[in-house]
């Protein structure tokens, strides 16, 4: 009778749920603080605050691993500091003069024929150094970029009519003249300025006051937070998830693609996760890309139901989850697998070699996805020892 007892009070013995991974828990507020290491980090609470701030306005859940995730990109960008400053940033300006100024000399009407070092030595009112010289001064990346909006809103007033027909040349081919600014990315977690901008013109803030926002801690991690965890992956680990936050948008999801494409074709593509071309202002440009090309050809070959329409369309799906709806992703990993017998992967890291007048030697998006996954177990194993 005992047993029988015994046996009926287990039957109904409630099921208890499956701990969460340690990366999946919810986190406390005296929990985001220590996330942050005290030997980098006077402030502790106050970025904690703000982070916590900032993950309820998105409805992001705050996690152990998103929080971590956070923290280990604010350390790698920017060392914990809303406007870092960049070694050396100053003596790159003459490089990057010589880069733009082949670009800049082609557009019409504007006294860049000169030279852009030329014009480049003009004096806004009340000051007493040329925009280069105070451009050979900067000590940090808002130094460069505040004198380069004044350099242009300078040029702007004193040139107007041929300012015009400058920049309606330019956005012909994609370009405006504030693309040429030195300063693409910005702030405590190097956000790329343009993303900012659509993000805010998108939400109805002001796209003229983003570069400034992104110079405050809260303005930096609002934009940041949202580059790097507000939008859906399948990814098994944040390693791709950092490399997309450098490379762009499931960069790591299209370079799995691509080599998938690659080994089908047997043509030699770059894994840079950009299915399309893009032009200078990181617009989709008309010619196809090595990877439509590629794409085409194994349609072709293989008889796939792939029109080269259809193919376009998909391809420019590129920067989306939606992507993995399309005929061309099915169709190229279905070929893929059954070619190959082998499962197709979800995700590589992408070749992508960073090109910045901030970064010095040769730096790639694998080093830097590697480099923030490291701080990332790191926090973690912080969270953990308590």
């Amino acid at each position: 009778m005992l047993l029988l007892l015994l046996s009926a009070c287990g039957h109904f013995a409630p099921t208890l749920a499956p701990e969460l991974p340690f990366e999946e828990r919810m986190i406390d507020a005296a929990g985001m603080a220590r996330a942050f290491p005290s030997d980098r980090v006077k402030d502790r609470k106050g970025w904690a605050t703000d982070l916590r701030t900032v993950f309820a306005a998105h409805e992001i859940e705050p996690t152990n691993g998103n929080t971590c995730a956070v923290v280990a990109a604010l350390e790698q960008e920017s060392g914990y500091a809303p406007d870092p400053a960049v070694p050396g940033i100053g003596g790159m300006i003459d490089t990057w003069i010589a880069e733009k100024q082949a670009s800049m000399g082609k557009l019409p009407g504007w006294a860049f024929g000169q030279g852009l070092r030329a014009v480049l030595d003009a004096k806004a009112k009340g000051q007493e150094k040329s925009f280069y010289e105070r451009l050979r001064a900067a000590k940090s990346e808002r130094d460069v970029d505040v004198t380069f909006r004044e350099f242009v809103a300078f040029h702007r007033s004193k040139l107007p009519a041929p300012l015009r027909t400058a920049e309606e040349a330019a956005q012909i081919v994609g370009l405006d003249l504030d693309d040429f600014n030195p300063i693409t990315t910005a702030g405590c977690l190097q956000v790329k300025v343009d993303f900012a901008e659509d993000h805010a013109r998108e939400h109805g803030t002001d796209r003229a006051l983003v570069r400034d926002q992104l110079y405050t801690r809260e303005g930096c991690l609002h934009y940041g937070v949202v580059r790097l965890l507000d939008w859906d992956a399948g990814y098994d680990k944040p390693l791709y998830r950092f490399a997309d936050y450098n490379a762009g948008l499931y960069a790591s999801r299209n370079a799995a693609f691509q080599e998938q494409v690659a080994a089908l074709s047997g043509v030699k593509l770059a894994l840079d996760g950009d299915l399309l071309r893009y032009n200078e202002g990181g617009r989709p440009a008309s010619e196809p890309s090595q990877t439509l090309t590629a794409v085409l050809n194994v349609a072709t070959t293989n008889a796939l139901d792939l029109p080269e329409g259809r193919v376009r369309r998909d391809l420019s799906k590129e920067k989306k989850r939606a992507f993995e709806e399309t005929d061309t992703w099915k169709a190229i990993r279905a070929l893929y697998q059954a070619k190959t017998k082998k499962e197709p992967v979800y995700a590589r890291l992408p070749d992508v070699t960073l090109d910045s007048i901030k970064l010095q030697g040769n730096k790639t998006t694998a080093w830097f996805a590697t480099n923030v996954d490291r701080r990332y177990q790191a926090c973690l194993a912080r969270l953990k020892a308590k």
